[in-house]
């Protein structure tokens, strides 16, 4: 990104489901009613029993997964006084593997819009009279459905199970596929709490903390199963986060007031989130491992999740070249003080995007007060200073409840998209006192890249030491310049980057 002319240029078997929803936590003991000859459901086990079903059950005439779930609904409200009930739908799964597969979200969908006219349904397992449980098996041509309603202390009050017809339950039921994938993921972190307002940000590449292709639509299927399972919170939709800088200024003051100097989600927060949704995915061979993390806005984690996806049923591509070489430019993964500073732009951190003639804008939020000192990096040994925009004044410092919006409104310039398009990184320095700004000349040669690959351990340290004392550098070396400095005049410098991405 090189300001020029006043611009900027930003280059299968078996399912087990457990239905618990419900708001008072008490033990409900009810008769049981015995099914009439009609009904393709097997008596309650008696308590001695193991919880395995049994495998001997007559075949179903159902003809589609709805018709089977409302029956199971109607026999469950014969049996018992209407109750709040909790569906468990992290365990809607294969009863041998308890694999989860596309029968699993079409099994939640059905029975919960089956249950809903009969009963009261729960977020919260505590707050339930009754626990669901569902799972699934195949049976040569047939499925069979298991389901389990327990009370809260654990006691079998009812074990049904139907059976259906393959061919009437659609075609991709028992695929592996990526929906079921997420399916899984979002079920396992669902908040109990109704009412939230979640964030979601990309699931990113471990190794580079950068999207990929497989990022934008893994995260896309996230999302949709977050909308679709819980229908009582609210998931904020992505779009530009960044207002006036009055509107700015007044989020960023209410975020430091309400939020404390914990924060390290400002997006989230300015956007008045609850919890944020992240993840990152390690590729491991054939098999690509997915973590997500449920948190709130401090970083603490609510509820975590993790499933392993095998690479044959990815279509997108999982690396991203361009942005783990501008990670590591700018040591990404081990940015130090990442939680003191933080840099967005007016379409957040997690993957902004901006196209030709658009004008971009960047904000940085402190948690004390700093002194900032911003770089565009596009490529390797190329690198631009574009804030302080001058040397001849001194900067005033940042202070905590302040954005500093770049362009400043009267700078008198824009940073305009215009070609070359591709991926950047803008990444600031933040020090708690004002520092010397380094030449930046390419024909230097790179002291933390020796041989294109970074110095570590004692050599590194020493890389930093000798940068201090220097007055011209080349760009590679900017991040072991500005950590030296800090080692040698004793005082914090903090770090944060932002990888931007420019299209036609």
């Amino acid at each position: 990104m090189t300001k020029i002319n006043h611009f900027l240029m930003l280059t299968a078997f078996g399912l087990t489901i457990l239905f618990m929803q419900g708001c008072v936590n008490k033990s409900t003991s009810a008769s049981v009613v015995q099914p009439s000859p009609t009904n393709n459901v097997t008596r309650e086990l008696p308590a001695a029993q193991p919880a395995t079903p049994k495998l001997n059950f007559n075949n179903s005439d159902f003809s589609s997964l709805a018709a089977l779930t409302q029956a199971f609904a109607k026999e469950l409200a014969a049996a018992t006084e209407l109750k709040r009930l909790y569906l468990d739908r992290t365990k809607i799964w294969n009863v041998s593997t308890r694999d989860v597969a596309n029968l699993s979200a079409y099994l939640e969908n059905e029975v919960t819009s089956s249950l809903s006219p009969l009963f009261k349904l729960a977020y919260d397992p505590s707050e339930a009279d009754y626990l669901i449980s569902v799972e699934f098996q195949q049976d040569g041509n047939n499925v069979r459905i298991f389901f389990k309603c327990r009370t809260q202390d654990g006691e079998l009050f009812r074990n049904m199970d139907y059976s259906i017809a393959r061919s009437y339950l659609p075609a991709d039921s028992f695929e592996e596929e990526l929906k079921s994938k997420a399916y899984k993921l979002v079920a396992n972190i669902l908040p109990y709490e109704e009412g939230l307002k979640i964030y979601v940000n990309p699931v990113r590449l471990a190794s580079c903390d950068c999207v990929t292709d497989f990022s934008r639509s893994f995260t896309r299927l996230l999302r949709t199963e977050m909308v679709q399972q819980y229908r009582e919170g609210h998931v904020l939709r992505k779009k530009p986060v960044a207002v006036s800088m009055r509107g700015l200024e007044k989020k960023a003051a209410e975020t430091d007031q309400k939020r404390g100097d914990e924060v390290t989600n400002i997006e989230a927060a300015f956007d008045g989130a609850d919890l944020v949704l992240d993840g990152y995915y390690h590729i491991a061979g054939d098999t690509v491992m997915v973590n997500v993390d449920l948190t709130d806005l401090k970083g603490g984690i609510n509820n975590s999740s993790s499933t392993d996806i095998t690479r044959k049923i990815i279509a997108y591509r999982l690396d991203n070249p361009t942005a783990e070489v501008l990670s590591d430019l700018g040591d990404k993964k081990q940015e130090i003080g990442s939680d003191m500073i933080k840099i967005s732009t007016s379409r957040g951190s997690g993957d902004p995007i901006y196209h030709t003639n658009e004008n971009m804008e960047f904000w940085v939020i402190a948690k004390k007060p700093v002194y900032l000192y911003i770089y565009d990096i596009t490529n390797r040994s190329k690198a631009a200073l574009i804030y302080p925009y001058t040397l001849d004044n001194p900067q005033q410092p940042l202070f905590p409840g302040s954005v500093k919006v770049l362009p400043e409104e009267d700078a008198g310039f824009e940073y305009k998209v215009v070609p070359p398009y591709g991926q950047e990184m803008v990444k600031v320095f933040a020090a708690t006192t004002q520092l010397p700004i380094p030449d930046l000349v390419t024909s230097k040669t790179s002291l933390s890249y020796p041989d294109r690959t970074r110095a570590i351990s004692v050599e590194r340290t020493r890389v930093q030491s000798t940068l201090a004392e220097r007055r011209a550098i080349n760009p590679d070396d900017l991040v072991d310049y500005y950590r030296g400095l800090a080692t040698k005049l004793g005082v914090e410098v903090y770090e944060n980057s932002v990888i931007v991405e420019t299209r036609p």
